[in-house]
């Protein structure tokens, strides 16, 4: 039987990339993205394919709850989901944008890392994906920087508190 790996965020750029190195490395591969990026860029019809908008707490559980049915462990899930808004400079950025933003970042990574990470056995991994903006901002990223900051502790949290049993890496 070959291990699963889970790939939230699957269908954009970097997560189908990963989906690609994954398949080539003998993974079976369960892709989670919203319902139109797998309907705009279908993951390969051998994998598993479950739609979910991450930032709702109950979509993810949803999710995970799914992916347990069709196998009940992971080897890994590496969470490729984020987005950056508009550019502009911190303090004028519109409230909802913030918002979304830390949404759409931090909090989907809360969330998945809550729900995935008691699928994953023994010895497997699970991979944040950041930013160096989180260590090293720059001007008009305010509210991303801050998403991926929040990421990169997040991670270190997890780290601890979920080892030795499950490596928590981030990515940027």
């Amino acid at each position: 039987m070959r291990d699963l790996l889970a790939v939230l965020g699957g269908c954009g750029g970097i997560g189908r990339s990963v989906v690609e190195l994954a398949r080539e490395q003998g993974y079976d591969i369960a892709v989670l993205d919203l319902p139109a990026s797998l309907a705009s860029h279908p993951p390969p019809e051998d994998t598993l394919r479950i739609a979910v908008d991450a930032t709702q707490d109950e979509q993810v559980a949803e999710a995970a709850r799914t992916l347990r049915e069709n196998k009940p462990t992971l080897k890994g899930f590496v969470n490729t989901c984020g987005f950056l808004t508009q550019r502009v400079p911190t303090l004028e950025t519109p409230p909802d944008d913030w918002s979304v933003t830390l949404e759409g970042n931090l909090s989907s990574a809360f969330y998945s890392a809550r729900h995935f990470a008691p699928l994953i056995s023994p010895g497997g991994a699970m991979v944040m994906t950041g930013s160096g903006l989180g260590a090293s901002p720059r001007p008009d990223y305010g509210a991303y920087a801050v998403a991926k900051a929040g990421i990169a502790a997040l991670t270190r949290q997890l780290a601890l508190q979920l080892a030795p049993n499950l490596r928590v890496n981030c990515v940027a």
